[in-house]
């Protein structure tokens, strides 16, 4: 249904590529919907999410100065401007808080806004888990002594491709560990007033999409089988072939139900329940409350 939206479809739902209509891709009736980058996408497809979806934010986990800028695509989204939040202050303030000239746009148009789920405040984090040998935390207090002297960003890079080469279940765990703090902030988000319904996603709308859209599925109260077909659905909806796999290791191409089964599994043994991560990260038991109600489309 969107040509220049790869992998799109509803959280929890049928890709559009393979559906008719847009009520029989939302099997589950949601307002978030779920996507590789939208860089490319038409002036046509833009039209339709804005019309016939009424889309009125992409939130979008890429970081913005480097990971997003060198990607291709007209990027039509931007033309009235990106939402960035700053990640290190907003964590810090313990309140939203965004680049200069990146500030919240008052608009009717479909809006871009950024948060970064892989940036400093992951690296920081993620030194402070065993996922890093004792060796590569070495190397990279070497690397962030190059970033804070000539703000090299090489210690960035070289975390996140530590992290991929492992395997995905350490990767997610990672996300959902080191990233608390940005996906409090993107369901905070959500939450509020004029963002739904939004279209969440990264670069193939797999990993960091895949793991927000797991915790979103649990929220509204979907069961780990559903939550893990979800995820794996993305194996057709970008397969091991699509051109923007081709930059990552072999087994970062696929979406193997088991990941998710064993990411939830650490999540219970680790924090209890996902609602006990959520709260463990700022997101408070009337705040879940809340958007699970505004996730579900009234009919």
């Amino acid at each position: 249904m969107f040509s220049s939206l790869n992998n799109f479809r509803p959280v929890g739902g049928k890709l559009f590529a393979e559906c008719k209509s847009a009520k029989e891709a939302n099997s589950l009736g949601v307002t978030v919907f779920r996507s590789a980058r939208v860089d490319k996408i038409s002036a046509e497809d833009l039209t339709d999410i804005k019309n016939n979806l009424g889309i009125k934010a992409v939130i979008d986990f890429r970081d913005y100065k480097s990971e997003y800028k060198r990607h291709d695509g007209e990027k039509l989204l931007d033309k009235i401007g990106v939402e960035v939040m700053d990640v290190s202050k907003t964590v810090k303030n313990k309140e939203a808080i965004w680049l200069k000239n990146h500030d919240p746009l008052n608009t009717n148009e479909v809006r871009h806004c950024m948060i970064d789920l892989l940036g400093k405040i992951f690296v920081i984090n993620l030194f402070l888990t065993d996922i890093l040998s004792v060796w590569k935390r070495l190397v990279g207090i070497f690397l962030s002594i190059f970033y804070i002297l000539f703000k090299m960003p090489w210690i960035v890079y070289f975390i996140k491709h530590e992290v991929e080469v492992h395997n995905l279940l350490k990767m997610y765990i990672a996300l959902v560990d080191c990233s608390g703090p940005q996906i409090n902030q993107v369901l905070k988000q959500m939450s509020s007033p004029g963002n739904l319904p939004c279209i969440i996603c990264c670069h193939v709308g797999k990993d960091r999409t895949g793991v927000v859209s797991a915790l979103l599925l649990s929220i509204m109260g979907h069961n780990v089988q559903t939550i893990m077909n979800d995820y794996h659905t993305t194996e057709a909806g970008l397969p091991p072939t699509h051109a923007e796999f081709q930059i990552y290791s072999e087994h970062v191409r696929y979406a193997p139900r088991n990941v998710m089964y064993e990411l939830f599994a650490y999540i219970k043994n680790k924090y209890g329940s996902v609602p006990g991560y959520l709260e463990s990260i700022g997101f408070t038991g009337p705040e879940q409350a809340k958007l699970k109600q505004l996730l579900t489309v009234k009919e």
